[in-house]
């Protein structure tokens, strides 16, 4: 099984804490700080990153006159925050700010969401990490998968895994219900891995006139076997179902 994506993923989460860590320490008067401190910091930005990236999708972020300038500036120091215009000149502080790597945003943001939502029951919010147009990107660099960033880095820092498992699960049957009347054949077909459609088709021909839902269901339990690819069927599911979500649904808006 094909899982480059998300063992980029997982590489990216695990390097982006320690980076963070690192370029603190290296801004601290004496070179030093407690893991409490990097703590703490991180878990400020993963707040910053819900109250900007998370309600908005902008990368950017207003960093003069912001109402928490000095915890800016401490990541700014660091390294983690790089100036965001081209012409800024030394000795001038810059106006708006970004992080500087959108998958350090994308970590934080995951991050965040994880510290909000760990004691909820249901993690709705997965679907929107998913499934919203203002996270969606093309391949990237890193050889993440197509589609949402965020929801691949959710998917490195939700846990414990069993729980992350039935939660992916139960959303996907769920969606199976729901929309039955909207899914067709093709569309689940093509959110499948890759790897696993020959025995999705195989499955899918010998049941005679199988309706959208029992393919949903199917394409479940073939992908179930590796959280990679129950999360690469529920993301893709994720995007294909945001248009049709209903109106009142709130999704950790």
């Amino acid at each position: 099984m094909d899982t480059s994506w998300a063992d980029q993923a997982w590489a990216w989460a695990d390097q982006a804490q320690a980076d963070a860590g690192c370029r603190c320490r290296d801004d601290s008067p004496d070179g030093t700080t407690t893991g409490e401190e990097d703590t703490e910091l991180l878990d400020w930005a993963g707040e910053l990153c819900l109250r900007t990236y998370w309600a908005n999708g902008i990368r950017a972020l207003r960093y003069r006159n912001a109402p928490e300038h000095a915890r800016m500036q401490k990541l700014l120091r660091a390294g983690v925050l790089i100036p965001d215009e081209s012409n800024l000149r030394p000795g001038h502080e810059p106006r708006q700010v970004r992080f500087f790597h959108d998958s350090m945003q994308s970590y934080l943001t995951a991050r965040g969401l994880f510290q909000q939502a760990h004691e909820e029951q249901t993690w709705e919010i997965l679907q929107r990490a998913a499934g919203d147009p203002l996270f969606a990107v093309g391949q990237a660099g890193l050889g993440f998968e197509a589609g949402s960033e965020l929801f691949q880095m959710c998917l490195q820092v939700f846990g414990p895994e069993a729980r992350l498992r039935h939660e992916l699960r139960r959303q996907l049957h769920e969606w199976a219900y729901l929309y039955d009347d909207d899914l067709n054949k093709r569309d689940i077909t093509s959110a499948v891995p890759d790897p696993l459609r020959p025995r999705f088709r195989a499955r899918l021909s010998i049941g005679g006139d199988v309706s959208p839902r029992s393919a949903l269901h199917i394409a479940i339990e073939l992908s179930e076997e590796e959280l990679q690819s129950l999360g690469l069927l529920y993301m893709r599911m994720a995007i294909l179902l945001w248009p049709l979500r209903q109106p009142e649904q709130e999704l950790g808006a």
